[in-house]
């Protein structure tokens, strides 16, 4: 198959798992990047925002590259379509995460100028004590 083809033998696979230390410094980053207010000149406790997680395989994982490169796609082919995360437990700094990853779908819809290939990649991160925290739902679109 192409590089703009995905393998439905791709569907149900896991991907490599990492882990990652939520640190003050990263999240008092996101939260300057997002517009919200410096925590240490404000003197607010550090609210850990629901997106934040999107971080987590950028900077405790391989990233999004090597995860497509994985399945044959080449990065600069990929639209993010929708992003979803479903909270069980809060996120505190000082909390390590652990991924458990896997292709959950690949589906392809018709459109009158061709086809689009969707794949849904689902996480399901736990925190140091083996709890669940939160379930990290991702589609894309892969143009071919």
């Amino acid at each position: 198959m192409g590089a703009d083809v995905v393998d439905l033998a791709h569907k149900g696979k896991k991907l490599p798992s990492f882990s990652y230390t939520i640190e003050f410094q990263k999240v008092r980053e996101f939260l300057i990047a997002i517009g919200e207010p410096d925590p240490v000149l404000t003197g607010e406790p550090v609210v850990i925002p629901p997106t934040f997680a999107a971080t987590f395989p950028f900077w405790g994982g391989e990233g999004w590259e090597a995860t497509f490169e994985r399945i044959g796609v080449q990065v600069w082919n990929i639209l993010h379509a929708e992003q979803e995360y479903e909270y069980f437990l809060p996120l505190k700094v000082g909390d390590t995460v652990t991924s458990d990853t896997h292709i959950a779908d690949i589906y392809t819809k018709k459109l009158s100028g061709g086809e689009l290939e969707f794949v849904l990649f689902e996480t399901e991160y736990t925190n140091q004590d083996g709890h669940r925290v939160l379930i990290d739902r991702s589609l894309v679109i892969v143009r071919g």
